[in-house]
């Protein structure tokens, strides 16, 4: 597999030599590029002097009042943390709301700088009260909280208490209430200091996390999966506390979780989907605590049916014939090869990049082969796909025999890879889609992903009453119905015969059975047209078709 290259090549236009280009937070630097593309030593200066330009863009790259907004935040977390602990509802769900107003502040490009509200003692400053504008309001003075008002007169009876004069004040409420929370905030700071140990709540979800990432160097899990978990928890891991222990892991707190979820749902924050992928994050993260013997009691609550979150069905999203026409017009080269395997085959993005040599019987025209995402389950069929002749003669044309897999891209490189990066975010590289979606939105087509070609496939086999049941198999799912025990014995012949239909009935293969004739019969014509065909019969099909 070819190596990634840091830089970009662009090729020279009308006479002039090419050159590298890098694209670094939203602009563009062009460094010389040499002899050509295949100049090594011109790519290694390039290199070199790019390295050095990003150390004097990276300098002076922090925010203004950034380190102000990192210790407004790191006491409010300490805020949170506390009240998550000792069951503040009031108090967390303030700080909680400004840790968010602050993190969205400051991932602003120039944030406004921190002010006294910003600081959680804001809370505790006195109120000063111009009592010029009462004087002769009788109503305005009985709603007048004299006994506060007296708490901070000075001695000659003004409004203007010095600061010392407030730090003086003993007994005052406010002042007592100020002393508490700063000894539960440098309490709460403390343990965020060592908050790796091994009972801190952050701690083992880095631990956890650990594990999760050796299972995708090892294969056994994908990187995007390990991304999302890495998502969810650190939300769950804010919602509870990360300086606390386990131990603050208990039913009543999976169950406000819970609610809290539920609420940010009917706000319409967060999608029905999306909660219960971060509700089965912290469920699955608390399971493995109590298997580790970490957590000493697994909260009850998770045991519960009632405790999931169901998501709304999801809205099947398929494409028409014309919609189909119009890509494959549209399409060229490999992309129209990645439309028609969507559509033959079902194909995701990752199916495609996978797709090895073995894999296909280039006489025959037929891949057989498990998809890639439940590759490792005994119950999942091997499908044989009987390519349409105009999938195939694309197949043919663009494998590359000599690379490990059948498609790549124009580099040599994997169409579709995942990875994680150090800090354990996911870094994907998908051509596919990319040129999929650039595809779409040149022609007009817009919200319909690539696996809707699979969809529309699996939703034209399913309303077909000779195939319906088959739609499964197509899609490469284990079987799950009763009407499934036909997978015992693979029915790879009625599967054929499903696909050939499906070619014909999206306009995509040449009707056998009707060969191509000026005697054909107009009210056929218009039959066929009824249900998206051509006008013209086979010769436009095939034109259609890409042949």
């Amino acid at each position: 597999m070819a190596r990634k290259l840091e830089l970009t090549w662009q090729a020279g236009i009308g006479g002039r030599a090419g050159r590298w280009r890098k694209k670094f937070q939203g602009k563009s630097y062009y460094f010389d590029g040499g002899r050509g593309k295949t100049d090594r030593e011109a790519y290694a200066r390039a290199i070199e002097d790019w390295q050095n330009l990003k150390r004097e863009l990276t300098e002076h790259d922090s925010k203004p009042h950034e380190s102000d907004y990192l210790d407004a935040l790191r006491e409010w977390r300490a805020v949170r943390d506390w009240s998550a602990a000792n069951d503040d509802d009031a108090t967390l769900d303030q700080s909680r709301r400004k840790i968010k107003e602050l993190e969205s502040r400051l991932a602003g490009r120039r944030p406004s700088p921190i002010g006294s509200d910003d600081r959680f003692e804001a809370r505790f400053a006195p109120v000063h009260i111009d009592v010029g504008d009462f004087i002769g309001r009788k109503d305005d003075l009985d709603r007048i909280n004299w006994s506060r008002v007296a708490g901070l007169l000075n001695d000659d009876g003004s409004f203007q208490p010095s600061q010392e004069t407030i730090e003086a004040s003993d007994g005052s409420r406010l002042r007592i209430a100020k002393e508490i929370w700063r000894d539960r905030i440098a309490t709460q700071l403390r343990q965020s200091d060592v908050a790796h140990t091994p009972v801190s709540i952050e701690g083992n979800v880095a631990r956890f996390l650990a594990q999760k990432r050796t299972q995708v160097d090892g294969g056994e899990l994908s990187a995007g999966r390990c991304a999302n978990l890495k998502l969810h928890l650190s939300l769950f891991q804010d919602f509870v506390g990360g300086s606390n222990p386990v131990s603050a892991i208990t039913s009543r707190t999976m169950t406000d979780f819970r609610t809290d979820l539920l609420d940010r749902k009917g706000r319409g924050e967060l999608s029905g989907s999306y909660l219960k992928d971060r509700l089965d994050a912290a469920t699955q993260f608390t399971r493995w605590l109590w298997r580790e013997e970490t957590l000493a009691d697994l909260p009850r609550v998770i045991e519960s049916k009632s405790f999931s979150i169901t998501p709304a069905t999801p809205t099947i999203k398929t494409l028409t014939a014309a919609e189909i026409k119009t890509l494959l017009d549209a399409a060229s080269g490999q992309l129209k090869l990645f439309v028609m395997l969507g559509l033959n085959a079902g194909f995701t993005q990752k199916d495609i990049s996978d797709l090895q040599h073995d894999e296909v019987d280039w006489r025959a025209g037929i891949i057989r082969r498990k998809r890639s995402k439940t590759k490792d389950f005994e119950n999942v069929p091997e499908v044989a796909y009987k390519l349409w002749p105009e999938t195939f003669r694309l197949l043919q044309e663009y494998r590359r025999p000599k690379l490990p897999h059948v498609l790549a891209n124009e580099n040599g490189g994997t169409l579709v890879t995942a990875t994680l990066k150090e800090d354990g975010r996911l870094h994907k590289v998908d051509n596919i889609h990319t040129g999929y979606f650039r595809l779409c939105r040149r022609v007009g087509i817009k919200g319909r992903p690539f696996k809707s070609l699979r969809k529309t496939s699996a939703t034209l086999l399913r309303g077909n009453p000779q195939f319906t049941g088959l739609e499964d198999l197509f899609l490469g799912h284990a079987p799950r119905r009763m009407s499934d025990k036909h997978y015992a014995g693979t029915p790879n012949d009625l599967l054929a015969s499903a696909i050939e239909w499906l070619g014909r009935e999206l306009g995509l293969v040449a009707d056998s059975k009707q060969p191509a004739s000026q005697d054909r019969q107009p009210a056929k014509r218009e039959s066929r047209n009824a249900r998206g065909r051509t006008k013209k019969g086979t010769t436009d099909a095939a034109v259609r078709g890409g042949r």
